[in-house]
């Protein structure tokens, strides 16, 4: 019964520390301007994440892709594939998008688990969708999405030079899939 209460205990303050954690209110920031509206058909596929500012949950991430695919419902659905820089294992979570509508389609709400959800605005992407930078509003977490044909070292430096000036922080950027 004793060690029963001591796990119960623990379990608490680990909640607590996870929601104070995650529940840090931002200081000062402007709000974020989305991207123009956007063909949500068109970020259906195969993305590599470039560069991110990582989650809680994965901080030592080696390498890093998402499937996003819309089911037959036109509800957008998707996976995070990653392997882990210790030891090499591969792992997938599911997650879904729920975007907004008309010009709101850059909003995303980002659904995985059943506890996580991410508010995120689509923060720039390129003409033909070869790229898409998603961030959180308070400048927490970001990814930048490539296909195959945006994979210059270049282009991604001039992305992220402009997410640094909307608020993200350099120091916080992890490339994650070699260039």
């Amino acid at each position: 019964m004793r060690l029963n209460a001591i796990l119960n205990a623990a379990c608490l303050l680990c909640g607590v520390l996870f929601f104070v954690y995650c529940s840090k209110a931002p200081v000062n920031l402007s709000p974020l301007s989305s991207a123009p509206a956007m063909d949500l058909e068109r970020i259906a596929g195969d993305w590599s994440v470039a560069a991110r500012i990582p989650t809680y949950f994965d901080p030592d991430v080696a390498l890093m892709n998402v499937k996003i695919e819309k089911d037959v419902e036109g509800k957008f659905r998707g996976q995070w594939i990653f392997s882990a820089e210790k030891d090499g294992s591969m792992k997938e979570y599911n997650f879904s998008i729920a975007p907004g509508l008309g010009k709101d389609s850059t909003k995303w709400s980002v659904k995985a688990f059943w506890l996580l959800k991410f508010d995120l605005r689509v923060l720039e992407f390129s003409g033909d969708y070869s790229w898409i930078a998603v961030g959180s509003e308070d400048r927490r977490y970001f990814w930048l999405l490539t296909t195959g044909k945006s994979s210059d070292g270049a282009l991604v430096e001039a992305i992220l030079k402009r997410q640094y000036e909307n608020g993200f922080s350099k120091e916080h950027i992890l490339f994650t899939n070699k260039l």
